[in-house]
C-alpha cells in the first residue's frame, strides 16, 4: 500500500489547522503500519549499508517534526534536545547510523506519540501560520516512508500488497 499523497506536487500549502492534523495522521498511519509486521530485530538492524536502519528513520520523523513544529513554528523547546544531533541527517550519515546510540524500536514509537501531541497543540492553538512549514514537515514523513519501504523491498521483508507500489 503506498504511502497517501496529502496534498498533489505544487499544491498549494494546507488551507486549515484541522484538514492538515489529519493530512498528518493519515501519513503516519501509513508509516505505523509499515512497520507493524515487524519485530524489534528487524526495525533495529541495518538491512542495506546504503540505508538506515528503519528505528532510525522513525527517531528521525519525530525529532524533524518536533525541530520543526514545536520548535520552530510553536516556540517551544526541543522535547529531547539530546536526540538532535543523533537524528539530525548532516551530522549522522548513514553510513554510522547502525552503529550509533539511537532509540530502541519501543522508544521511537513513543517519541513519535509525544512529539504529535505537541505538535498537535501548536497547531491547534497557533494555526498554520503560512502553511509552508507545515506542509514540509507533511511532506518529509511521506518522502520518509517511501525510503523505508526502498529498505523494506530491499530486505525481502515488503508485505506482498505493498511490493507492487516499491
Amino acid at each position: 500500500m503506498a504511502a497517501p499523497v496529502a496534498t498533489a506536487p505544487g499544491a498549494a500549502p494546507p488551507q486549515s489547522p484541522a484538514q492538515f492534523l489529519e493530512d498528518l495522521e493519515e501519513a503516519r498511519r501509513g508509516t505505523l503500519a509499515l512497520v507493524a509486521p515487524l519485530s524489534e530485530q528487524d526495525l533495529e538492524r541495518v538491512h542495506s549499508p546504503i540505508m538506515s536502519p528503519l528505528v532510525w528513520d522513525l527517531g528521525h520523523i519525530a525529532a524533524y517534526e518536533d525541530l520543526w513544529l514545536a520548535h520552530r513554528h510553536g516556540g517551544m523547546a526541543l522535547l529531547r534536545p539530546d536526540l538532535a544531533d543523533c537524528y539530525d541527517a548532516f551530522e549522522t550519515p548513514r553510513a554510522v547510523r547502525g552503529d550509533i546510540e539511537a532509540l530502541g524500536a519501543q522508544d521511537a514509537r513513543a517519541y513519535l506519540q509525544e512529539v504529535r501531541a505537541r505538535t498537535s497543540a501548536v497547531i491547534r492553538s497557533g494555526g498554520l501560520g503560512d502553511g509552508v512549514i507545515c506542509e514540509m514537515v507533511l511532506r518529509h514523513e511521506l518522502q520518509h516512508s517511501e525510503t523505508m519501504r526502498q529498505t523494506l523491498a530491499i530486505a525481502g521483508l515488503l508485505g506482498v500488497g505493498d511490493r507492487a507500489s516499491a
